[in-house]
């Protein structure tokens, strides 16, 4: 019983936050999706964590920015790469606003900036 009702609230939160989400995606017009991908950089320090390298705490709060203004549609860690989805206008929108990253400028963190095709929309 306590399985049933917790996967119901479950699908309950996902259908909301999907729905949520397909609301606020009509309103951006003509933006595109891309992804952010960032690997270590010629800065980066072997052995020190993340949170301990240089201008991590710039990179944390530009990212936090980004995501309040809802830019930022998901971001996850696989293996040695951090990748953010993220909505922009056009390819040299979508570098203008990630190279104003100070973790990037400094050379902490190298990005590559893609296009992004989400084909299974909903719940992460």
């Amino acid at each position: 019983m306590k399985k049933s009702i917790l996967f119901l609230v479950l699908l309950l939160l996902c259908n909301i936050t999907f729905h949520a989400h397909s609301q606020g995606s009509q309103d951006t017009g003509s933006q595109q999706e891309f992804a952010a991908i960032y690997t270590y950089g010629e800065k980066w320090e072997a052995g020190k964590p993340p949170a301990e390298q240089a201008y991590f705490m710039a990179h944390s709060t530009f990212l936090f920015q980004l995501k309040q203004t809802g830019a930022i549609t998901a971001g996850m860690k696989v293996a040695d790469k951090s990748i953010i989805l993220f909505k922009a206008v056009n390819i040299d929108e979508a570098k203008k606003i990630f190279l104003a990253d100070a973790s990037v400028t400094e050379k902490t963190y190298q990005l590559d900036i893609q296009p992004a095709t989400i084909f299974y929309k909903g719940c992460l």
